[in-house]
């Protein structure tokens, strides 16, 4: 049987599939790729379990060696070859490495960085989050938290230091990491490292300051952007993007996500599936002609692709990047002055205070309501949304918002 069939660069492309699927490197090794993106080396091997003393038989288990990339090819290789020595010797390996693990626990001096390891190798294990996420924790106490207590002893380190870390954070850093060094204490209090949790403190003194609005700009202001985003020399897929996120309402991430498949031509709708949204949940958008002309115009340019707006390196596989539009409006000169999630802001204002259907508004902007009104009430509004929308694509155009209740056209 051939051994050593992987190599570093095939395990690190690894994508996920809708499916569960393992690569082999050969010799049982394999690396099994979730389909939440997680990647996990597991050895097979046969172990005799008698069910009695004249019929024994030989069961398949599975040996944890642990994920990808935080073990690598060698490492887990050197794994294997391990358990293989363990079972030549009639040892089971997983009873084997248990005791080894275990073993080096207890000689591991209970740092906060250690215990911090293990609570985090927990939920990896479990698959608790995204392998992105997972990294995003990891990467946030190596940030913030380490540098001050992360070598200290978890029996050396009282509450007021740690207040003295969070409070030295901003925004809304000093909850959540008082959240993550909370749960890191309870779980060395679980296993018996310390006696009280010293994260247990008031966090009113967490002082965060209120989110500011997104910047956003004036009606008046918009088709000025729309020429300046016409002279820029971005791509003209790029440049289209940035208009249909103006005419559609849409959040950035949600649009970079839409697909040829979810645009309905005969209803001009596009058809977008919750997990493309923000809120989880299936959404509909009307399509006004000057929409339908942007996607008449960019047809032939990515209809080759799955997404409207594919990225230049991976068409076939991944949506444009995240930050490729928002790097466009500081460009052209709106750093600061306005952001593209106050594009929602400027339509639904002014639409708003043009008469237009209140509630159509908030559906098109795909807001939840929470209130028992908006429990029961699960009206679509699409006719007025389609008004709302026309007024609005044409209004970004021409300069001016047709009132929906009489008087005179804003400017």
């Amino acid at each position: 049987m051939a051994i050593n069939k992987l190599t570093d660069l095939q395990c690190n492309a690894a994508k996920p599939h809708s499916s569960t699927y393992k690569l082999s490197d050969g010799g049982s090794l394999y690396l099994v790729i979730h389909h939440n993106g997680g990647k996990y080396w597991r050895l097979r091997f046969g172990w005799w379990r008698p069910d009695d003393d004249r019929n024994p038989k030989k069961k398949q288990r599975e040996l944890a060696l642990g994920t990808y990339p935080a073990v690598t090819l060698r490492q887990a290789r050197e794994g294997a070859a391990k358990a293989k020595q363990h079972l030549a010797a009639g040892r089971d390996p997983v009873v084997e490495f248990q005791k080894e693990k275990a073993k080096r626990r207890d000689q591991l001096v209970a740092t906060f960085r250690s215990e911090a390891k293990i609570w985090w190798d927990k939920r990896v294990e479990k698959g608790k989050w995204t392998p992105k996420h997972s990294e995003h924790i990891w990467r946030s106490f190596e940030r913030h938290i380490f540098p001050h207590i992360g070598d200290r002893s978890v029996t050396d380190i009282p509450s007021p230091d740690i207040l003295r870390i969070l409070e030295g954070l901003s925004g809304q850093m000093p909850i959540r990491m008082h959240q993550r060094v909370f749960a890191v204490f309870r779980s060395a209090k679980t296993r018996g490292k310390i006696k009280d949790n010293p994260a247990e403190i008031d966090t009113d003194e967490l002082v965060t300051p209120q989110k500011g609005e997104f910047a956003y700009l004036e009606f008046k202001d918009v088709p000025e952007y729309l020429r300046k985003l016409d002279a820029d020399t971005c791509s003209p897929q790029l440049r289209i993007a940035c208009k249909m996120l103006v005419h559609t309402f849409l959040r950035r991430n949600e649009l970079r996500l839409v697909m040829w498949a979810h645009v309905d031509w005969e209803e001009k709708l596009l058809h977008l599936p919750g997990h493309v949204m923000k809120n989880k949940r299936d959404f509909e958008v009307p399509l006004t002609p000057e929409v339908i002309d942007l996607l008449d115009e960019l047809a032939p340019m990515t209809g080759d692709s799955p997404f409207l707006f594919p990225h230049r390196d991976s068409p076939n596989t991944k949506p444009m990047g995240d930050s490729s539009m928002a790097l466009v409006l500081n460009r052209i000169g709106y750093r600061g002055l306005a952001t593209l999630h106050g594009f929602r802001k400027t339509a639904s204002t002014t639409l708003n205070n043009a008469g237009y259907h209140k509630d159509a508004i908030e559906r098109q902007l795909d807001h939840v309501d929470v209130s028992v009104r908006g429990v029961y009430n699960k009206a679509q509004y699409m006719e007025h949304r389609r008004v709302a929308m026309e007024a609005w694509s044409n209004a970004i155009i021409t300069g001016e918002i047709v009132k929906r209740k009489g008087g005179d056209a804003e400017t």
